[in-house]
């Protein structure tokens, strides 16, 4: 019998399903099984499918991950060894229903404009509610880098809660829009910066030490995108020498193996002007629904379940 490797089901329908024409195997299971049966991998974050991981399965035909980035994935392997990989495309109109990354970037950003994960865990007196400058919602700028789905959701959200609002996106067709600034005026100008860019390899390391250098000293950064948009090294330099400002990260480097040894996860474990989550963006249970159902309808049809 075929074998699909998976690495969670939120719909039962699904698993039932697939499972009376599959072995389905957890992918995390020491379970014996034979890998040259295994002929499909659903899989969001939790594992690395690198070719070193993926070269074991030598009759591997699909990869399915309900996610838009694929940094979790050697997408080059795969497009050498021709294993189709089925993701989210940005034009499925399902996706307008799925606001949890937009709403992860939204809390996070109050978060560091309340400091209220500065006191969290910390001894403190009652005078210490002076302790930092706190402003009201209206006299903030926050800049939004990109403007795709998750962007236009987040900056719609920031206005109706009446912060200033400004995006810098590299389409050419959205610098018409209301509220569009170049990349360097957008950051010598925000308080707040939100990095909301789809990841492509052109954009590793995008947001570097020059342009933490044009950043206030006294910034709230928040990425809830993919952990190799940022130079860790300069972020990390950055918060060092400007101890009022703070980032909130809800995405690191390497994230799937070995992230106690990120040196932006060491600080964070001693310093209170770091915060990471574990990528918890897209996993509020009802998203995690419809991007599952999306991800496997596909597969269904093609494979004529």
């Amino acid at each position: 019998m075929k074998t699909l490797l998976f690495e969670k089901f939120e719909n039962k329908e699904n698993f039932i399903r697939l499972k009376k024409k599959y072995n389905l195997i957890n992918i995390g299971s020491e379970k014996n099984y034979n890998k040259k049966n295994v002929i499909a991998i659903y899989v969001r974050f939790i594992k690395n499918l690198s070719n070193g991981y993926l070269n074991k399965f030598q009759n591997l035909k699909v990869i399915i991950s309900p996610t838009t980035g694929l940094n979790h994935i050697d997408t080059e392997y795969c497009k050498k060894k021709k294993i189709q990989i089925i993701n989210l495309s940005k034009n499925n109109p399902n996706l307008k229903k799925i606001t949890s990354t937009s709403e992860m970037s939204l809390s996070m950003i109050l978060a560091g404009v309340k400091k209220i994960s500065h006191f969290y865990n910390n001894s403190f007196k009652l005078a210490d509610r002076y302790k930092y400058q706190i402003h009201q919602f209206k006299n903030y700028k926050v800049g939004i880098i990109g403007y795709g789905r998750i962007g236009k959701k987040l900056f719609k959200d920031l206005k109706f809660l009446k912060f200033n609002v400004f995006f810098y996106d590299n389409d050419k067709k959205l610098k018409k829009e209301k509220g569009y600034l170049n990349l360097k005026r957008l950051l010598d100008v925000s308080d707040i910066i939100s990095l909301n860019l789809s990841y492509t390899k052109k954009n590793f390391n995008f947001f570097d030490k020059d342009k933490f250098k044009r950043c206030k000293k006294n910034l709230i950064f928040v990425n809830t995108a993919r952990g190799e948009l940022v130079n860790e090294l300069d972020l990390l330099s950055f918060l060092k020498q400007n101890k009022l400002s703070c980032a909130f990260l809800d995405v690191i480097k390497n994230e799937t193996e070995n992230y106690q040894k990120n040196i932006l996860y060491k600080y964070s474990q001693k310093k209170n002007n770091l915060f990471i989550t574990p990528h918890l963006g897209g996993s509020s249970i009802d998203a995690l629904k419809i991007t599952e159902n999306i991800v496997i309808k596909e597969f269904i049809n093609i494979y004529r379940i």
